[in-house]
């Protein structure tokens, strides 16, 4: 089936493409470098057999379990949390809350992985898996372009959600509902919080989730940590000219986003910051900074040894024992391995191959993976990388809200979005999968 809907797509040509782009244009995305430095849509959309979708939420599920069996409690959430930055972005109140919370429901949970070929049949090999938020309304805005742009899909077995039986429209209302679930009364009193939101080049992402939850005057907020007003001992955000409470958040931060903004913070600022991420604020914490560094690719190690899964390629720390062990090997390159540190994302500091001397306590090496030109498109075939994105549910698990893509060339190593938008090879780019049986 997976050949029927990629020959539907295709037969649209190069005008399905252009079609496309001028549905995501008219939608608020810049689907180009040449509209937006960074931004790159792949022409149309990968096809994943939902068969891979449930392995890797399966697993992804599996992850957030031994994550909870690991974490005894308040302390080691706090202790996930680099020494410099514990003081602003954590504290023993938040860690509490949050502890519970992870007693009772997975966290808000994304999984990565290249689609690798095994006597013939497509699997998933884990790059990385992250307890950090995607903005699953983007998705829906991405599902509706393709489906206007390539109609039909349906008719040869495509699905647009990750759920049997779902369509379009219905999971925008699944993804609605846990947006004003989380946010019960007044969506104006959730915000998302992120470093300098509005001069990210992916700011549409912001807008389409205030889109979902009830637009500019009654949906969700966004804000920089350091706009925050304090009204008698209670956090408010700006909005036009009134203040709203601020009840319940979802940070956006990541590691270098939480230095930048440490470094930037004078004292007065440094001092509302520490108490708003500290717990004494009474928000409620969707997603914390301490959630970006309770599940990260640090962890695959420990998940291989113990045969959570058979997906993680091998994979082993980087201790002062291994690079002494290569050093005294000699000065090659460690071939068909790749270093990645562990507070990194989006493809930062990864190295293919490295030297001895550039090995990094405290960072991962991870065997190279291979994946298979799996991906068809006008252009020739391309890799795909698949990321699950997961939402809690009323039973505490994790269920897929979309699977978001990104496609590189074939002979390219490294598939973060600036590396593929810089490059702009024909066929690449992100985008939103469709589900085939």
């Amino acid at each position: 089936m997976r050949d029927a809907v990629y020959d539907h797509v295709l037969s649209f040509g190069e005008e399905g493409a252009e079609s496309f782009r001028r549905e995501l244009r008219r939608a608020g995305i810049a689907p180009t470098p040449a509209e937006k430095k960074g931004n790159l849509y792949a022409p149309n959309p990968v096809v994943v057999p939902r068969r891979i979708v449930d392995a890797m939420m399966a697993d992804l599920n599996r992850f957030c379990e031994a994550r909870r069996e690991e974490t005894t409690g308040p302390g080691d959430l706090v202790a996930t949390m680099p020494d410099d930055l514990r003081a602003t972005f954590a504290g023993p109140e938040v860690a509490e809350a949050l502890f519970e919370r992870l007693g009772r429901e997975h966290p808000i949970s994304c999984l990565d992985a290249y689609l690798v070929e095994r006597d013939g049949v497509l699997e998933p090999a884990y790059l990385e898996w992250q307890t950090h938020p995607a903005y699953h309304a983007t998705a829906l805005v991405v599902l509706e372009a393709i489906r206007r742009a390539y109609p039909g899909l349906e008719d040869v077995g495509a699905a647009f959600s990750p759920r049997p039986g779902e369509d379009l429209d219905g999971l925008r209302e699944r993804l609605r509902g846990y947006l004003l679930s989380v946010a019960p009364g007044d969506a104006r009193e959730c915000v998302l919080v992120d470093y300098r939101p509005r001069e990210q080049d992916t700011f549409h992402e912001f807008h389409f989730e205030i889109e979902l939850t009830g637009g500019a005057e009654r949906g969700y907020g966004v804000i920089d940590p350091r706009e925050i007003v304090w009204i008698e001992g209670r956090p408010h955000s700006r909005r036009g000219e009134r203040t709203v409470p601020i009840r319940h958040a979802f940070s956006r931060l990541v590691h270098g986003d939480m230095v930048r903004l440490r470094d930037e913070l004078g004292a007065e600022e440094r001092a509302s910051v520490a108490r708003f991420f500290g717990g004494a604020s009474g928000v409620d914490w969707l997603v914390h900074p301490l959630h970006f560094a309770y599940g990260t690719k640090g962890d695959f190690p420990r998940f291989g040894e113990r045969g959570l899964t058979a997906r993680i390629p091998r994979c082993r720390p980087v201790t002062a024992a291994l690079i002494a062990e290569a050093r005294a090997a000699g000065p090659e390159r460690l071939t068909g391995l790749v270093q990645k540190p562990v507070e990194g994302c989006g493809g930062q500091g990864v190295v293919l191959e490295p030297r001895p001397d550039q090995l990094v306590p405290g960072a991962i090496l991870q065997d190279l993976i291979r994946p298979a030109a799996c991906h068809r498109t006008l252009a020739g075939d391309r890799t795909p990388e698949v990321r699950v994105m997961g939402l809690p549910t009323t039973r505490g698990d994790l269920d897929c809200a979309s699977v978001f893509t990104r496609v590189r060339a074939p002979e390219a190593f490294g598939s973060n979005a600036g590396i593929v938008a810089r490059a702009g090879v024909p066929g690449t780019g992100e985008g939103y999968a469709v589900l085939v049986p």
